[in-house]
Order: C-alpha cells, then structure tokens, then sequence
C-alpha cells in the first residue's frame, strides 16, 4: 500500500508500453461509483476508516499523482497509483474525530490524468458528538518561571449522563510536567492536575496532553499546552551583526538582559577580544530589564571581526551567558 498524507504527492509519471500504442485520441477517465460517504453519529475521538474504489473506465492508464485531504484530520492511503484501464484502485481514509463536535463535511480530491476530471473530489460527512467537556480546553500558561513550582487543573466534565472515568493522561511530547487525575470531592467530575517539575530546563513548550477514557465509544480528548519556561535571565538579540562598518562610526548595540529572579546580579560584561567597550545599567522603562550598550574601541584595526559578549551572573541557572558577534571593519 503506498501511504499518501501530505496535501499533494507527486509520483513519477510511468507510461506503458500499451498506453504508447494505445494512440493519441486514448484516454482515462477516472470514475468512482460512490464518491460519498457518510458515517452516521459517532462519539468524538473516534478514528473513521473507509475505503472508495476508484476506476479508470478510459482508454490509457489513469496516473493519480496526489490525494489533497481538506484539513490534517485525514490520512489516505493508495493501493495503486497507476491504473490500467477498465481496472481499478483502492484508497483506504482515515478520519480523526478527535477535535471536533457537531456535523461535519470534509473532502477529498482525487489529483490524476484525466483531462475533463482533473480532480475528483469525495466527500465524507457525518455527525460527532462529546460525551465528555473539559475545561479550559486549552492551556497557556505564558511564561513561568523555572523554579516557580507552577501548577494548574482541567475539569473533565461528563455529559448525557457519561461519567468521566480517566484511563490515562499523558502529553504527546517530552515536557517537565508531573500528571496526576482523580475524582473531585464533590461532584462525578474528574481532576487532572499539571505541576511543573523542579528545576527543569528553560525552553518554550508546544505539546498535547492525551486523555484516555475508559469508554468503549469515545477513546480520547486533546489538551494544548503552551508557554515558555523562563531561566533566571533571558536576553535578545542572540547574535549581535555589525556588517560591514568603520570603527570611526558612532555606531553601538544593546544587548536586553530581562532578569527573571530578583535575587540574580550582574557581575561583569565584557567583550572577548577586548575590542568593544560595555557598560550596563537598569532600563528606565522595565525595572526588570538590564540593557548593556557596546561599542568599537578606538583602537580596533580593519578586518572581519567575532567574538562574544560575556556576561558573569550569579545565577546557579546561568553564571556564564555568552552572546556572539560578528562583522567587518573596513577602512
């Protein structure tokens, strides 16, 4: 079976030797006998499978060169790519539930050869409906703090008389977040508390928590997560470019160091090689914000130059930040 699930494919025109004979005024003519589907009510987070039999009622081969779902949920898979004629093809599809509620209408176009049906388009419909709510039914927490011990819920919430009964609750990726679940206290929901792990890495977060049920007609409900976990210091620009510049010039940088732990001081900033100047002071518009200011010394001779900006902290996170730098000094 040749998988097919980016939003165009493309193979390798093959014509056959029969197709060649065949003369000019042959053609295919693609043709499916039930280009729609639809599969009824189902509870969401369930996957739909089902398969179109595609024919080729021409005269030369039919060269199907992509299948274009109308969104990610689908995935589609083709058993044969090239279809002599009077034979035929099967495309097996794959639906995912899982994100939505409510009637749908999604679409699948058939891309090939045949010139008076470029693409055929399939149609698939059905209705979806939740038997569980979760609330938020996302989370970003925006940015926290390394060492904050940052914690929050999501309230799984049974509806038309479906009691949540959580089987596993997981994220999709690798992310400093301890999961627990249970049921509240005081009513049939579930809990499920998200608590980040001590000390863990600064770095932006993109996941998806995956809620498995114990439900043999819903299967699961997606989360995302979002945010950024803060070290002590975080700064910008990562690079500092000068391009091609004299040292003459009036020309300086900053660099924003944002200081994200009250209790971290700057110690030093200084340039290696010792070719730029570099003073820091608060920032009068962010009292949390420290900019260092650098500029070429007098001395400084033409020619490409790189170094880095070294900043000494006393922060256990980040003692040493190290910001590059490059350019030309031309005469």
């Amino acid at each position: 079976m040749i998988p097919v699930l980016v939003l165009a494919l493309f193979f390798s025109p093959l014509i056959s030797a029969g197709e060649a004979s065949a003369g000019a005024g042959a053609k295919p003519i693609i043709s499916c006998e039930q280009p729609k589907f639809d599969f009824g009510e189902v509870a969401q987070g369930r996957k739909i499978f089902h398969e179109f039999v595609v024919a080729n009622k021409g005269t030369a081969n039919l060269s199907i060169t992509a299948l274009q779902p109308s969104c990610g949920c689908m995935i589609a898979q083709l058993t044969l790519n090239i279809v002599p004629p009077g034979k035929t093809t099967t495309i097996t599809m794959t639906f995912d539930s899982v994100q939505f509620t409510g009637p749908i209408h999604k679409t699948l176009d058939i891309v090939s050869n045949d010139p008076a049906t470029p693409a055929l388009r399939l149609d698939i419909t059905g209705s979806i409906t939740a038997h569980y709510q979760v609330t938020p039914d996302s989370i970003d927490f925006q940015r926290v703090h390394w060492k904050s011990g940052y914690e929050t819920r999501i309230v799984v919430h049974g509806l038309n008389g479906h009691e949540p009964v959580i089987a596993s609750a997981t994220f999709d990726t690798d992310v400093p977040f301890d999961v627990s679940y249970g049921k509240k206290s005081d009513s049939d929901d579930d809990i499920i508390s998200l608590k980040l792990k001590p000390a863990s890495k600064p770095r932006p977060i993109v996941a998806r928590l995956i809620i498995e049920f114990q439900d043999s007609e819903m299967s699961r409900l997606l989360v995302p997560v979002t945010g950024v976990i803060m070290g002590d210091i975080s700064y910008f620009p990562p690079l500092i470019f000068f391009g091609n510049i004299r040292a003459s010039d009036p020309i300086s940088r900053t660099v924003m160091l944002r200081i994200e732990n009250p209790d971290v001081k700057i110690i030093s900033v200084k340039s290696v090689p010792p070719i730029l100047t570099t003073t820091f002071a608060n920032s009068p518009n962010d009292a949390h914000v420290t900019e260092v200011r650098i500029a070429f010394k007098d001395t400084v001779k033409p020619g490409p130059i790189m170094g880095s900006i070294v900043i000494m902290t006393t922060s256990d996170q980040a003692k040493t930040i190290k910001i590059p730098f490059e350019g030309t000094i031309i005469k």
